[in-house]
This record gives C-alpha cells, sequence and structure tokens, in this order.
C-alpha cells in the first residue's frame, strides 16, 4: 500500500471516529444536575418492579412503568435535556437487570409508543444508567437499522461501556440495540421515548428489508 493511500485510509478513520463523537449514539452525561438524579435513584431504589413480558433477556429486565409520574421536577429535567429536546415525554419506564440477565438485539419499532402512533414521525429512545452496583458486563450494543438489509445492518457496530450514573444514549426506533450478559451484580436504567417534531420514519422504513 502506498504512502499516500495509507494517509487517506487513516483520514477516513478519523473522519468516522469524528463522526461518531457528533452522533446520538455516543454515549454522554445527560442527566447532570444531581439533585434530579438523586430523586430518580430514590425512587429506583425504593420500587417494586414487574417481571417485563415478552422479554428478550434469559428472565428478562423487570420494569417500573411510568416513573416520572410523581417526579414534575425531573420531568421537567428529561423534557429540556433528552433528544430531541423540548419534545415531550411519549413514554417512560425504568429498567432492572440483575446477573444472567441480558437484551437481545431488537427494534422498537413495534413497541407500543411507535405502534400506536399514526404520525409517520420517527421515534427516539434515550437509556439513561441510573444506579450500577458491582455490575461487570452490561455493556450496551448499537448495530445498524435493519436486521433484514444486511447493508444497513452492517453500517454500525458500538459497544458502550456506560457505568457512570446519569450517563446514557441515544437510538431510533429502528436500530438495532441489546445489552450484553451481565454477570455479577445489577444496574438500573431509565428509558425515555420521545417523537421527533420534523424526522419522518419512512426514509427508514423503506431500508427495512
Amino acid at each position: 500500500m502506498s504512502k499516500a493511500a495509507k494517509k487517506t485510509k487513516e483520514q477516513l478513520g478519523k473522519l468516522y471516529l469524528t463522526f461518531l463523537k457528533a452522533s446520538i449514539f455516543e454515549p454522554r452525561p445527560i442527566i447532570k444536575d444531581t439533585k434530579v438524579l438523586q430523586s430518580i435513584q430514590d425512587l429506583a431504589t425504593g420500587s417494586e418492579y414487574k417481571a417485563l413480558p415478552g422479554c428478550v433477556g434469559r428472565t428478562g429486565a423487570w420494569m417500573l412503568a411510568d416513573p416520572l409520574k410523581n417526579l414534575p421536577e425531573a420531568k421537567e429535567y428529561i423534557v429540556k435535556h433528552v433528544y430531541p429536546f423540548n419534545e415531550p415525554i411519549g413514554a417512560a419506564w425504568m429498567l432492572w437487570y440483575g446477573e444472567g440477565h441480558y437484551a437481545g438485539l431488537h427494534q422498537d419499532y413495534n413497541a407500543r409508543f411507535a405502534e400506536n402512533d399514526d404520525s409517520g414521525k420517527l421515534w427516539y429512545i434515550t437509556s439513561i444508567l441510573i444506579s450500577n452496583k458491582g455490575m461487570e458486563g452490561g455493556k450496551f450494543i448499537i448495530a445498524g437499522d435493519s436486521c433484514l438489509n444486511n447493508k444497513e445492518l452492517a453500517s454500525r457496530l458500538m459497544v458502550l461501556d456506560i457505568t457512570e450514573p446519569g450517563w446514557g444514549t441515544c437510538w431510533n426506533m429502528f436500530t438495532l440495540h441489546g445489552v450484553s450478559h451481565i454477570t455479577a451484580g445489577e444496574r438500573i436504567t431509565l428509558m425515555i421515548a420521545k417523537r421527533h417534531p420534523k424526522h419522518l420514519k419512512a426514509d427508514l422504513e423503506k431500508k427495512q428489508n
């Protein structure tokens, strides 16, 4: 390989890394307000979770529905700081994962909030780590935006090691995503679904097959 060709490949690699850093998928601190984070952590550790029906894990995550209903300050903060910013929350839930749990790769286009929406707009889902108790494993995996279109499937593969409470990542309703096996400890995540006011889902729908 010539020096010029090698330099071009290195430049392309650096450009791609720059793109990832600017991407909504890149892990980042989402809840920076310690008071808001503490209020959600208090709720997370003091609530009773229910088994998640149709779970994609070995025994599946356990879920707490509508966790922000009695936390108005936290809800206001989430509306403002979770992508798409300053848009209302379409759905919110909390997930508890323990030792042996995982979430196989899946999409969210058939989740209730998206399936019952006829606006034609694209939904985005954000996962925010709330609690991490000695967790080993449990890495977040994000692949392409289709499970049948091989080109789209292979267009992205990110393994995100999110261990700091308040940090999270985001994806759209067609993005394949999952959580690797938790080999020890436990984690609690806050899940937020919001509909984008301008982005249409039609372009990604065409790429599913």
